[in-house]
């Protein structure tokens, strides 16, 4: 069994500010993390089920990239939009990306892509209220 630094249970941290913190080797488990600043914050080797994210400013965070990291994780559909726009900046095959795009869809990218592209990066990650 997996031993974390801290738990986080059933809590509502809706709205915090976690920028620049550590909260590396973290269980939050059900936790209301909805507009959560977490620009620079480390999130390495944390794990998120059953927790919200919604609107949360995710860009800048620091997270390992696997299953316990996503794993039953409430994304709004911009922060996936952003996870898929993330992909299209890599050297990727030409009908992966236009199929990306697709999903995202072809105006709805050009947007978010031009925000993400112009924007200092403790201001991007949060599309709350944007006509994407």
């Amino acid at each position: 069994m997996r031993k974390f630094k801290t738990t986080h249970i059933d809590e509502d941290l809706g709205g915090k500010q976690f920028s620049n913190q550590d909260h590396s080797n973290s269980l939050f488990y059900n936790c209301d993390c909805r507009r959560v600043n977490l620009h620079g914050t480390d999130l390495r080797n944390c794990a998120f089920p059953n927790s919200d994210f919604s609107y949360a400013r995710i860009m800048g965070a620091h997270i390992t990239l696997d299953c316990l990291t996503f794993q039953d994780v409430k994304l709004d559909k911009y922060s996936v939009f952003l996870f898929l726009d993330l992909i299209t900046l890599a050297d990727i095959d030409p009908e992966v990306r236009s199929n990306i795009v697709n999903v995202i869809g072809k105006s709805s990218y050009e947007r978010m892509s031009a925000i993400l592209r112009h924007v200092e990066p403790d201001n991007a990650g949060s599309f709350e209220g944007c006509k994407l």
